[in-house]
């Protein structure tokens, strides 16, 4: 009986072999090779997003940085927050021109959803700022305050909005900041 048992099962699975083409076998054994390292990959990411949240700015680099390399094809919203990550992570250490690169490709990348897209922008914008490049962080932040609002998203097309009227009273740019103040509806502020 037992001896029936295994003949039966060895059946089955030589006619299962040979009903699998060599190229979709290949494929299976691939996909089972690559879980653990998807596995691996996601959890060193949120990881060194951990870290930047937490102020180790090297270590988050560390972690980010080979896994998310220019080599890798990013597509999974975990790898795209990485990506921001990594790049407040290069500026706050003063790797400014890797920081650009990286928010860089993150927005060239960003092709799901305007509010994606208006996040990076927005970080893009932060970059700048922080990179002396006011004219650069406005551009970037006007692109993210019209996707916030084609997405009807008020609160942090307000942000945005309040963010950019303050840099244009910074750049001496008062026609333009009382014109973003009226779309918020709010009173100038005088400062002495």
């Amino acid at each position: 009986m037992i001896k029936v048992k295994y003949l039966l099962i060895s059946i089955v699975i030589t006619f299962y072999l040979q009903s699998v083409s060599p190229s979709h076998a290949k494929n299976i054994h691939r996909d089972r090779l690559e879980e653990p390292l998807n596995l691996v990959r996601k959890q060193l990411i949120t990881k060194g997003i951990s870290a930047y949240q937490a102020g180790y700015y090297p270590e988050a680099i560390h972690l980010l940085r080979d896994f998310l390399s220019r080599r890798r094809i990013i597509t999974t919203p975990l790898e795209k927050e990485g990506l921001i990550y990594l790049a407040l992570a290069y500026q706050q250490e003063g790797e400014s021109s890797h920081a650009t690169e990286t928010i860089t490709r993150a927005i060239f990348i960003a092709n799901n959803s305007p509010i994606e897209l208006a996040r990076l922008e927005n970080t893009a914008g932060i970059i700048a700022q922080q990179q002396a490049q006011t004219a650069v962080a406005i551009a970037h932040w006007e692109k993210a305050r019209q996707l916030y609002l084609a997405s009807n998203q008020w609160h942090k097309w307000s942000e945005i909005t309040l963010k950019l009227a303050h840099n244009y009273h910074e750049l001496g740019n008062n026609r333009k900041y009382q014109e973003l103040l009226a779309e918020l509806e709010l009173e100038p502020i005088t400062y002495n």
